[in-house]
């Protein structure tokens, strides 16, 4: 099943395993299982998916497209840096992870990774016609500073439960879950 959104949330900073939340603020009655969330997770030293090192190259060059993607749309200096990042990354550090459907109109999500760079994308709202993309530097996430200022002067308390989620770590708030996981396989 297709998560509602990004694995690794909205934390100012990807922890080193990230689950999908449970639920998704706007979206009522959509659950995601224990199960599906296991399977999605993102760890950062062992990210789950296909491996670039298993991929065809006509595949491996896709999925670096993929990435390029989101990353060229930045400026030139910072797009170029992630470019030759991209290009010169050993296939076996790249992996594509995929959920839901198949079809148009179908909720899915995707996710191509490498050793320091995460884009995500989910479109599991209205029936795989909402899409929620982000693209992140593991090492040096943007605005990462900028988030936890702002987190720090503003009060999120207020009906936000969920938000609250959204923006702790995995690492912190489903510590148990990822070690009874763990202590399964």
């Amino acid at each position: 099943m297709a998560p509602a959104d990004w694995a690794t949330r909205q934390v100012p900073y990807v922890g080193e395993t990230e689950l999908p939340d449970h639920v998704d603020l706007g979206i009522e009655n959509y659950r995601i299982e224990d199960d599906d969330r296991w399977a999605l997770r993102f760890e950062r030293a062992a990210p789950s998916g296909l491996n670039g090192a298993e991929m065809s190259a006509d595949d491996l060059a896709l999925a670096r497209e993929i990435l390029l993607h989101f990353v060229e749309a930045g400026p030139d200096e910072l797009a170029g840096h992630y470019r030759r990042a991209v290009e010169s990354e050993p296939p076996e550090q790249l992996t594509f992870a995929w959920a839901g459907g198949l079809r148009p109109d179908t909720a899915h999500y995707f996710r191509v990774s490498t050793r320091s760079l995460l884009v995500e994308s989910d479109n599991a709202v209205a029936a795989g016609q909402h899409v929620h993309a982000v693209w992140r530097d593991l090492d040096n996430d943007l605005g990462h500073d900028l988030l936890l200022d702002h987190y720090a002067r503003t009060d999120h308390r207020r009906g936000s439960a969920h938000l609250h989620r959204r923006r702790t770590s995995s690492v912190q708030s489903d510590a148990d879950f990822i070690a009874e996981r763990r202590g399964r396989t």
